[in-house]
């Protein structure tokens, strides 16, 4: 069981807040047959079904839109920015419904230990389909713009990066098939 003081002792600026947070954890253990589950053991799911298509899609869509570019701009340091800009676009566009599940299970069940009502979302296809038919398709794509401004970017300068590093080591580039 968690005791108060480590929870002051963790958080000593907000010390009010340290208490109410520490009976939180309390009621989450207690409420999860003794297994901590504060981001939720049911977002568990969502988050590896969402990972695993993401990174693959990332990398099979970068690796194909490099294959179409000419052999003289193959080395171009643009190039590769704007086919890891594309390959991170493609990727999260087609996985973020469910990062979306996710995201809703993980709140539901914040919501649950804090005295809500049940789960609505027993795993993630059920979390679709209830998402389409009570907020609409829409829903599962809402907040994509924002997420755009932090993965293009980021998804675009890590494989530049990549490129750049098997090239310094002398990594030879994949056969074309």
């Amino acid at each position: 069981m968690v005791k108060d003081e480590t929870c002051e002792i963790k958080l000593p600026m907000i010390q009010g807040s340290a208490t109410h947070l520490c009976k939180h954890a309390k009621l989450m253990k207690d409420n999860a047959n003794s297994s901590w589950c504060f981001w939720g053991r049911r977002a568990f799911g969502p988050t590896l079904i969402g990972i695993l298509p993401y990174a693959g899609l990332k990398f099979y869509i970068y690796e194909k839109l490099k294959r179409h570019i000419f052999e003289e701009h193959q080395r171009s340091i643009m190039m590769r920015l704007c086919c890891g800009a594309l390959a991170g676009l493609f990727g999260q566009t087609f996985t973020y419904p469910l990062d979306v599940v996710r995201r809703q299970i993980r709140v539901e069940n914040m919501q649950t230990f804090g005295g809500g009502s049940g789960a609505r979302h027993k795993n993630t296809w059920q979390g679709i389909t209830t998402i389409v038919s009570e907020q609409g398709w829409r829903q599962l794509f809402a907040g994509l713009s924002i997420n755009y401004i932090k993965i293009v970017p980021s998804v675009s300068i890590g494989f530049t990066a990549y490129d750049m590093m098997k090239s310094w080591l002398r990594i030879p580039p994949r056969q074309k098939t």
